[in-house]
């Protein structure tokens, strides 16, 4: 059950144990650094805190009918690099971006996540840096995936 959607209601992610990872590793219901998880000077219980590169999947998802949630930058994160979040349907390789973020700086304001699924069995958070000097990947930032969760209606 901690790999899966089980029940009707709201699941939070972070309840959640993911079944693959690359690069970092999330935090659970903290920051990268460790503190409380806050955008726009609201205090999340749930989410993770994560580190440019950060590759997780949860399986178990078909039974969701919504994916909900809120990204920003850490407002510890002082750099010029850009963050990029998406959420994909399985992997890379199968490229179904269900959202994207666009770039945000540490000046952007949080966006919120709200994706209809439909028997989406996995599902990839990713967040990327991007040096904004040279315009290559891998710019280190900290992102934050706050409050995400699945909610299922059946």
């Amino acid at each position: 059950e901690k790999y899966t959607i089980t029940r009707k209601g709201v699941t939070s992610l972070s309840d959640l144990y993911y079944a693959w990872r690359d690069k970092n590793a999330p935090v659970y219901n903290k920051t990268f650094e460790g503190n409380p998880i806050k955008i726009g000077g609201k205090t999340h219980e749930k989410g993770f805190g994560c580190k440019s590169m950060a590759t997780f999947m949860f399986a178990g998802t078909e039974r969701g009918d919504r994916l909900r949630g809120t990204v920003a930058l850490d407002p510890s994160y002082q750099g010029d690099n850009e963050g990029r979040f998406r959420i994909f349907h399985e992997d890379y390789f199968g490229n179904r971006v269900l959202w994207d973020s666009g770039p945000m700086t540490k000046d952007t304001a949080g966006k919120e996540i709200d994706v209809k699924l439909k028997d989406f069995n996995c599902l990839m958070l990713v967040i990327e840096g991007k040096n904004i000097e040279t315009g290559y990947k891998a710019g280190d930032v900290l992102g934050v995936f706050a409050d995400p969760r699945i909610i299922v209606h059946d």
